[in-house]
């Protein structure tokens, strides 16, 4: 009674108390309450107490850490120091950093209370959307398997498209995942399953953003390259092999830049249209040129009319009498005629692709619930 009566003057009086005293429940709950740095002068053995480390921690939760092994996993304990702090979840036992409900109470508080969670906690979803909907930063926690999960890689990478470069091989072979990421980032096309890298909608949709998506697509549709080389001449560059056996490409594309006639299939080489068109833009073309039309004096004309020195690739049977063809074509109007091939105007091609993607983004379910509705459902 002495000691208690002293300790309700001073908490202080506790250090001078013998080893029974400081062990004693109602003296030591009564300097704690005083002041928490009594905390050094309490035995050992009263971190063992339920009632006296309830009372610590209500006040103070991080003082879980002190408490006796049975008591950092004693559920009650470890709610009420968790409501007090989140921090003291890394205290508890591995059971209760392994429940849902027990986490749930610190991540309300803190997203961050997760670094503390166990993996088979990081994997449950109605955690893991709780701390993500209080910061999409959350996502570093999450256990490997949640990459898995459709619903959680859809709200990754609709916040960040280069996500999808962690979801699961087979997330990203999914085109509501893939799209979603895309559409967010075209960067996110070079981590998409191949064959939707050569799918025309994804690349479309990345090739939108930044023509420098083309470099992770597999094959461009002819109609996304045209529409790439009408802000970037050098769009052709990522052309698939096929697409130089594409008509409408090659002749778009040599309307451009007439020397590409050199990688063009060799009966588009044969092609009047296209030669014509690629000549009259570069007059040394016609050295890719058939050797039939390197003998047709029309698609002569309008390469050394482009370029004289493209006389050298000229046939040398035409060749041979090139300055009496001159002459008469002085006189004649159609000699400077190029003959034009159909290409669709840049505004057709751009309606149709967006038509198509329009389509496929509605066949996708365009978007994914919120982090706190996929919370909800699970």
């Amino acid at each position: 009674r002495i000691v208690l009566a002293a300790v309700k003057q001073s908490w202080q009086a506790l250090q001078h108390a013998a080893e029974p005293m400081r062990a004693d429940l109602e003296v030591t709950l009564e300097a704690v309450k005083q002041n928490l740095k009594a905390l050094d002068f309490v035995s050992g053995a009263m971190w063992d107490n339920r009632q006296f480390v309830l009372t610590v921690v209500m006040q103070l939760g991080s003082k879980l850490q002190h408490a006796g092994s049975a008591l950092r996993g004693d559920r009650e304990v470890v709610l009420v120091a968790l409501r007090q702090s989140w921090w003291s979840l890394q205290y508890a036992s591995e059971d209760l950093r392994s429940d849902p409900s027990v986490v749930l109470e610190a991540v309300k508080q803190s997203w961050r209370a997760l670094e503390f969670a166990t993996q088979q906690c990081r994997a449950d979803p109605k955690v893991l959307f709780t701390a993500l909907d209080k910061d999409a930063a959350a996502w570093k926690y999450a256990a490997g398997t949640m990459w898995g999960n459709k619903q959680f890689a859809l709200a990754m990478v609709k916040v960040q498209g280069c996500r999808l470069q962690h979801v699961a091989p087979a997330l990203k072979s999914d085109r509501e995942v893939v799209f979603a990421a895309v559409m967010q980032s075209w960067w996110a096309l070079q981590y998409a399953a191949d064959e939707l890298r050569a799918d025309c909608s994804i690349v479309y949709a990345a090739v939108k953003q930044n023509i420098a998506a083309l470099q992770y697509a597999l094959e461009a549709d002819c109609r996304i390259l045209l529409l790439a080389m009408n802000r970037d001449g050098q769009a052709w560059k990522h052309a698939a092999p096929t697409l130089w056996s594409d008509r409408r490409f090659v002749l778009a594309v040599v309307k451009h830049q007439g020397s590409l006639l050199g990688r063009a299939a060799r009966e588009l080489q044969a092609d009047r249209v296209i030669v014509s068109a690629a000549v009259a833009q570069c007059g040394w073309a016609l050295q890719h040129a058939s050797n039939e039309l390197r003998n047709d004096r029309h698609v002569a004309r309008l390469a050394v009319r482009q370029s004289r020195r493209a006389l050298q690739y000229v046939a040398p049977q035409l060749r041979a009498k090139w300055d009496c063809f001159e002459a008469l074509d002085e006189l004649d109007n159609e000699a400077n005629r190029v003959e034009e091939g159909y290409l669709p105007t840049f505004a057709e091609l751009e309606s149709e692709l967006e038509l198509q993607l329009a389509s496929e983004l509605a066949a996708c379910s365009a978007s994914s619930p919120s982090f706190q509705d996929i919370g909800d459902l699970v």
